[in-house]
């Protein structure tokens, strides 16, 4: 986002009202998030948790990818003679920035929960970041015994085709879901943040193979993200520029694109789609369209709002956020690892 302030403050300073809408298309168009983990470290985070690389092209497309894969590891016996160090079998920390706000994160879960779900979960990333934004929430849902799938979406990491916001990328996860993901233990279930919610929305209203839909600080319609983007991470410049020229600039990415601005806007898929759908984060997020109650109200819909989160922070799973999970999963048909129960009984 460092060069988001620098292109604002030339725009400022040198069009002042004027102009910068090829400027904010360019960068929108090459945005990128910042990582938080060193390449080192989240290589050895990766070994913990069974993660290996893999790689995929469509057979009726050009695109191709590479994802993440994480398979539940076998649940071993407690060693009841050595002292452990830690009364949770999973601790993770993590500190999430978005703009001038920081949001610590922090998860605890109990050894009881470890491989007491079964299914599959394919996590899509939002715009400007990759498959390894998805690091913290890859290890949560692999102790909780989930097959995890994360892929690079179009014009993303080691993905091809250019950015497509949503669109394309949506099915081109349908594809995938039918090719790369048909013998993948079921239910499967979409996680999708920001951008990721709209190809989320848009893979699962394109597969009958989905069977739970989880929208992370799902995107409002693009122009008004892009003021959201704006606002968040440059807000004393964002005075300074008129709002039509971040318009303006989001209208032109869609349009090299090939997209519309109205293909944008997941609200009005909602209530098309069949699959139990739950939405969280802050109804402060101007990027978000989760303060818009009505647009959410549906029988199949989940609303939770929680205004400690950023945009960016919905992405590494804390402990509000799994205690929505868990009482989620309820209503997912097949969803618990009735052999892990029977054997923690016996």
């Amino acid at each position: 986002m460092k060069g988001f302030r620098i292109l604002l403050g030339i725009c400022a300073l040198v069009f002042l009202v004027s102009g910068c809408a090829g400027l904010v298309a360019d960068e929108i168009e090459n945005a990128q998030l910042k990582t938080t983990f060193s390449k080192g470290s989240l290589e050895e985070f990766y070994k913990k948790i069974n993660v290996s690389t893999k790689s995929y092209c469509s057979k009726t497309t050009s695109f191709c990818t590479q994802y993440l894969l994480s398979t539940p590891s076998p649940t071993e016996p407690t060693d009841t003679t050595t002292a452990s160090t830690s009364e949770y079998g999973l601790e993770l920390k993590t500190s999430m920035e978005s703009g001038s706000k920081v949001v610590e994160k922090v998860l605890l879960l109990d050894e009881q929960l470890e491989n007491q779900y079964q299914g599959t979960v394919l996590l899509l990333h939002g715009h400007g970041g990759d498959k390894h934004v998805w690091a913290i929430t890859i290890s949560y849902f692999h102790y909780l015994g989930f097959d995890v799938v994360a892929p690079d979406l179009p014009g993303h990491g080691e993905a091809n085709l250019q950015r497509s916001y949503g669109i394309t990328d949506g099915q081109e996860m349908a594809d995938f879901i039918s090719t790369e993901l048909k013998d993948a233990p079921r239910p499967l279930i979409i996680v999708g943040h920001s951008m990721g919610a709209l190809a989320a929305v848009n893979a699962a209203r394109d597969s009958q193979s989905v069977d739970g839909l989880v929208l992370l600080a799902p995107m409002q319609r693009f122009d008004k993200a892009s003021l959201g983007v704006a606002q968040t991470f440059t807000p004393w410049l964002n005075m300074l520029l008129p709002d039509s020229s971040i318009e303006a600039g989001a209208e032109l990415a869609l349009t090299r694109s090939g997209v519309t601005m109205a293909q944008t806007d997941m609200l009005p898929t909602i209530p098309l789609l069949g699959v139990p759908t739950l939405v969280y984060g802050a109804q402060t997020d101007p990027v978000s369209n989760i303060s818009n109650e009505d647009g959410w109200r549906y029988p199949h819909v989940q609303r939770f709002v929680n205004d400690e989160e950023s945009h960016i922070s919905p992405v590494a799973v804390g402990q509000k956020e799994h205690e929505m999970f868990v009482d989620w999963f309820k209503i997912i048909p097949g969803i618990m690892n009735t052999a892990r129960q029977g054997s923690a009984h016996e």
